[in-house]
């Protein structure tokens, strides 16, 4: 049976949604670097704030940023127009709280802007996050009247303050920890100095007070070796945040996305291992070459409307389009571009951000092509639908027919016995409501008659007896009928069910031999059975079903002769037919039902296993049957056992159905398949 894949149209929304989710958040990681790329790029305190407020400011809007610090004991704040002012104390409650818990601190107001209120959007949003070294605080900023749309990109923003954070304070200890101490080491210096002198001058003097002079030029001397000791420390702690600042520069450096800089005539000037890995030229053959030498021919345009847009100082973001590797290969990237510029605000160049998104275009285009598919599979669905629904018609139409046989046979028991009336009314019962359930009653005519038969309630005549085995064996069928005819529905309408157990083949075999015995006894034949312990797993009442419809059949049409059933393991037998397991690694068991009867013509047996086919036959008038059970039977091997079933057959001489199964199918059946 040909295996189907099927992908439910919900998890390809959702794969959708996923990956839009994780673009977005690369894209937020991509712009919180280069947040991180500009503030590595000044130096100076002042600069340094003042460029961390501008892009701040670019990048989340916002009716201003307020930076508050502190050098020494004196207090600063600063915003984002350029105003400084030294403080005496900080008196604003949000940023004391921020200063005292060391935690994050938020709230939401009105926007004193209206002109920034939405219908989405009614409520600004303020934001005071402390900048920590460590235990360290550092400064305190203030991010007032925030679009409340921005939320999103907020938390991916702490990892760009605590850089920010980190170089405020090697900024503050530059320009102020640093220099006191050496300030400090000079004063101590000319001091030092100064008191030599005046001891040249005053050696009388000096000499009266060795002592004392010694001592202070001990103090002295240890007072020197602390200010060295601290201005060691700090050099340390400077040394640190270099390295710091290099361990950044090295993530930046081994990002998988291509990030380079130009100058404004397109000359690469730096090309990370990102790059190298996306376009294939190492950094030493790219570097001072021109940009141009990545655009793809045909794409010479594109190329210089960039190089315009960045000398008219302009961002282009998430741009989609091409570029043509070493090797000539044609990919698919992301490109983000954003001009540098100097201390002044002058454009050098440019840095670029390429992300290869080629596998993601194809990922599109797959998703697109199983959307096509999916379409043509649910058309094809449709049709078969339509295909089943007319056999479902021509099954009922059976139904309909076994209906007015048992109209004739509720005739026939009211004329045998008064005693079957109510096995009457439910077999009524079963004539109106059509469903499962019916099979209870008929289950109780076939008892009843087999107690009456037998004499359980007292003795009956010939005529009787004959009358109670013909109501016995037609209820036999009628139930066998029924039976088929609803097992041929579920498995119609895919609704089968299937219960996996542990069982002993040996023992369903002799089960199954024990209900064909009496027919086997009756009409003489022989039965030789060839057959061994073997342990299997599988639907056991369904593999019962169909060895018994295989003997059935068996018996049905042998006059003479004598049925055989064996079966074996793939160990014990050699099965050529090609057929093999659905699951990997299980071993496959056949079973064999070989009988001495009519025999099936060559040309008959590809329409044996169709539904309501009864093939010309000697015995086709005096055996009964709707032509269900082959076709059940093979349906319950195929989807049920996930096996298959052969027929061989000579007209005279006989036929062999043989049922080929895994030695073992997990709890859904069919070896996994539905």
């Amino acid at each position: 049976m040909e295996e189907t894949i099927t992908i439910p149209a919900g998890k390809l929304v959702y794969l959708e949604e996923r990956a839009k989710k994780l673009a977005r958040e690369k894209s937020y990681l991509q712009l919180v670097m280069r947040l991180i790329n500009r503030i590595s790029a000044v130096s100076g305190l002042d600069d340094t704030i003042d460029c961390m407020m501008r892009n701040i400011l670019d990048v989340v809007g916002g009716g201003n940023i307020i930076l508050y610090y502190q050098i020494d004991s004196d207090i600063f704040s600063a915003d984002v127009y350029g105003n400084k002012t030294q403080l005496s104390a900080i008196e604003d409650e949000l940023v004391l709280k921020a200063q005292t818990t060391r935690e994050p601190v938020e709230i939401e107001h009105d926007f004193s802007d209206t002109r920034m209120t939405t219908p989405e959007f009614g409520k600004a949003y303020t934001w005071v996050y402390p900048l920590l070294v460590g235990q360290d605080l550092i400064g305190v900023l203030k991010l007032e009247c925030l679009h409340i749309g921005m939320r999103e990109l907020y938390q991916f923003l702490p990892s760009f303050f605590n850089y920010t954070a980190l170089t405020l304070k090697n900024e503050i200890l530059s320009g102020t920890r640093l220099k006191q101490a050496y300030d400090q080491l000079i004063e101590m210096n000319e001091a030092l100095q100064l008191e030599i002198a005046e001891r040249e001058q005053t050696e009388d003097e000096l000499g009266k007070a060795r002592d004392g002079l010694e001592l202070r030029v001990q103090e002295r001397t240890a007072d020197l070796n602390r200010a060295n000791e601290r201005l060691q420390h700090e050099l340390a702690e400077r040394r640190k945040a270099e390295e710091k600042q290099h361990l950044l520069s090295a993530i930046v450096q081994s990002s998988d996305d291509a990030i380079i800089a130009k100058d404004l005539k397109g000359e690469i000037l730096s090309w990370n291992r990102g790059a190298e890995r996306i376009y294939g030229y190492s950094a030493d053959e790219i570097i001072g070459q021109s940009i141009s030498i990545l655009i793809p021919p045909g794409q010479e345009d594109e190329f210089y409307g960039i190089l315009e847009a960045i000398n008219r100082g302009e961002h282009i973001e998430h741009y989609i389009t091409g570029r043509q590797r070493k090797d000539g290969q044609l990919i698919s990237i992301s490109l983000t571009v954003s001009p540098i510029r100097d201390m002044a605000g002058n454009i050098l160049g440019a840095s670029s951000i390429a992300r290869d998104i080629t596998e993601q275009i194809h990922s599109g285009e797959e998703i697109n092509r199983l959307n096509r598919e999916l379409e043509e599979r649910v058309e094809a669905r449709t049709n078969d639908l339509k295909e089943k629904r007319a056999e479902l018609e021509e099954s009922q139409l059976a139904l309909m027919n076994i209906v007015e046989d048992l109209n004739l046979k509720t005739e026939e028991l009211e004329k045998a016995n008064s005693k079957l009336q109510e096995l009457d009314r439910l077999k009524s019962m079963f004539i109106a409501s059509m469903s499962h359930e019916l099979r209870t009653p008929l289950n109780s005519i076939i008892g009843f008659s087999s107690i009456l038969r037998d004499e359980w309630l007292g003795p009956v005549n010939t005529e009787q007896k004959e009358n109670l085995e013909t109501i016995q064996r037609s209820g036999k069928h009628l139930l066998s009928l029924i039976n088929d005819v609803i097992d041929v529905s579920k498995i119609e309408a895919g609704r089968i069910e299937s219960r996996v157990e542990e069982f002993d083949l040996y023992d369903l075999l002799k089960e199954a031999v024990q209900y064909v015995d009496r027919d086997l006894h009756d009409k003489g034949l022989e039965l030789h059975l060839d057959i061994h312990h073997h342990q299997l797993r599988s639907d056991r009442r369904r593999l019962l079903q169909c060895v018994i419809n295989l003997l059935s059949n068996a018996v049905k049409f042998t006059e003479h002769g004598m049925v055989t059933v064996s079966a074996a393991g793939a160990e014990t037998r050699t099965d050529t037919s090609g057929w093999s397991p659905p699951v990997t690694g299980v071993r496959p068991v056949i079973i064999s039902v070989r009988d001495t009867g009519v025999g099936i013509d060559n040309q008959d047996i590809p329409r044996l296993f169709q539904p309501f086919v009864r093939l010309e036959s000697p015995l086709k008038t005096i055996a009964p049957g709707t032509g269900l059970g082959l076709y059940l039977t093979r349906k319950l091997v195929v989807e049920v056992l996930g096996g298959d079933i052969v027929c061989t057959s000579n007209l005279g001489t006989g036929s062999t159905f043989t049922l080929r199964i895994p030695e073992r199918i997990n709890e859904k059946g069919a070896g996994g398949r539905r």
